[in-house]
């Protein structure tokens, strides 16, 4: 069994855009409304003013000679401004510790905790960090702090900058972290793409114009369609399967069964799942910033061998079976007709066998998607494209290298993680296939869809 991967998020997320100058006095208002008020008034300190609260947060400027008496989080003496905010010593080392250190407290009774009071000992971490922040100390001060110290020290001669000219250094955060935190990123990602399949968003009615229509606006990820009735146990298309190359021999084409009358919720899924796929593909961050032809070439590149991945790990992971079955319950192929029918079998039976031998875990799963996404292999893009995709690609193998080291061990992780990589490749040759037996089925007539260009689009090299 792999052994759990070490939970190291950062201590309070999004500190540095909650520390802005330009803080709206609404956020210090709602800490002072909460139940377990920290700044209540007791029989030994009177309630602190508003004004002492939030001149700090508004980043007023700090009167200059003038020493503060009371330490805005714990109410004793103070001993100066220690990030922007009157504090006493202890106060200062605890909050550079925590976020030096990205350490996480969780406070045991919330909302009922009774070491917060004004003029106590501060038993609880959890809540003194957060009155911390709630009056206002910076986070970016305390990088701040480090870059003066190591600027001050440095021989008299070599100080030819000044120091407004030494950038603000955040606080480090160990690697683990970092990955820890991308990966978080990305299982939300994966969260939402599954919800949107399994939601009554249909793009088959209307189907997808082309991939020009599917790439305009934000992505649909966000919006809430509502699920789709409850799936049926596994079931075979209402289409009768025929091996493709029974079908290029025979020129047999592909319908449903005559009088047979589909719901409007049905889904052809070999077209929506193209869709879903593009939708997850517009989330992720480095998209927005290419052009729009750019943004053609990666979704035509990359969309089958991301969409037959999905679905073949969702099918693995919720149902355990060694057949890709859809959402809905959906399976397109049943029985011995796969012997004779390898386009079909690597793309329904062939990724979910090589994700078993490997025994791949979600988060595994979801960094080998991320790096199938960033392929910057196409002559039309431009060199910056190309750099980027590949700076992205190299930044998820290398969260995924570390995550398989980590839970796996040394023993393990270097051949599990060179099988993963190699499924990349398996993928291309069966994404290939599958492309040059599209454009047998086109060229011969056989195949005819109200999806066609869209389609067209998505086949083409």
């Amino acid at each position: 069994m792999s052994q759990p991967w070490p939970s190291l998020y950062p201590t309070v997320p999004e500190l540095i855009a909650a520390n802005a100058c330009e803080r709206e006095d609404c956020v210090v208002k709602q800490y002072l409304n909460r139940p377990c008020n920290p700044f209540a008034e007791t029989p030994k300190r009177p309630r602190l003013e508003w004004s002492e609260l939030t001149n700090a947060c508004r980043g007023q400027p700090i009167q200059k000679g003038v020493c503060p008496e009371i330490c805005s989080v714990c109410g004793k003496k103070a001993i100066g401004y220690n990030y922007n905010v009157p504090s006493c010593n202890g106060c200062k080392s605890f909050f550079r510790r925590t976020v030096q250190h990205n350490r996480r407290f969780v406070c045991e009774q919330p909302e009922k905790c009774k070491n917060v009071d004004i003029g106590k000992r501060l038993r609880c971490r959890s809540c003194r960090f957060a009155r911390c922040i709630a009056v206002g100390m910076n986070v970016r001060a305390v990088g701040i702090t480090k870059a003066m110290k190591a600027f001050e020290e440095r021989p008299s001669e070599s100080r030819e900058a000044s120091p407004m000219d030494i950038a603000i250094i955040p606080a480090p955060q160990p690697i683990e972290t970092m990955i820890d935190r991308l990966i978080e990123d990305m299982l939300y990602l994966e969260t939402s793409h599954q919800k949107l399949r399994r939601s009554q968003y249909n793009p088959s009615f209307p189907p997808p114009q082309s991939v020009e229509w599917c790439l305009l606006g934000p992505s649909r990820m966000g919006i809430d369609f509502g699920e789709m009735p409850v799936p049926n146990p596994p079931h075979r298309s209402p289409m009768p399967f025929v091996p493709m190359e029974e079908r290029l021999r025979c020129r047999i084409g592909f319908h449903f069964p005559c009088g047979m009358s589909l719901p409007p919720t049905f889904k052809y899924w070999i077209t929506v799942d193209l869709a879903y796929t593009i939708e997850w593909l517009k989330t992720l961050s480095f998209f927005p910033t290419l052009r729009e032809c750019e943004k053609f070439l990666l979704a035509r590149n990359v969309t089958q061998a991301v969409a037959y991945l999905t679905a073949a790990f969702d099918s693995y992971e919720r149902t355990h079976s060694d057949v890709t079955i859809y959402p809905d319950g959906t399976m397109l192929t049943q029985g011995q007709h796969l012997k004779e029918s390898t386009v079909e079998h690597n793309k329904w039976f062939g990724i979910i066998s090589r994700l078993k031998a490997i025994g791949m875990d979600k988060r595994e799963y979801v960094l080998l998607k991320a790096i199938m996404a960033c392929d910057p292999y196409d002559d039309g893009f431009c060199a910056q494209t190309r750099e980027m995709l590949r700076k992205y690609r190299e930044k998820y193998a290398i969260s995924l290298m570390s995550y398989v080291m980590a839970s796996r061990g040394p023993d393990k992780g270097p051949y599990a993680y060179s099988q993963m990589l190699s499924l990349i490749n398996w993928q291309k040759a069966a994404i290939a296939k599958v492309k040059n037996t599209y454009f047998l089925l086109s060229a011969l007539k056989i195949f005819t869809s109200s999806h066609t260009q869209f389609l067209d689009e998505v086949n083409s090299f």
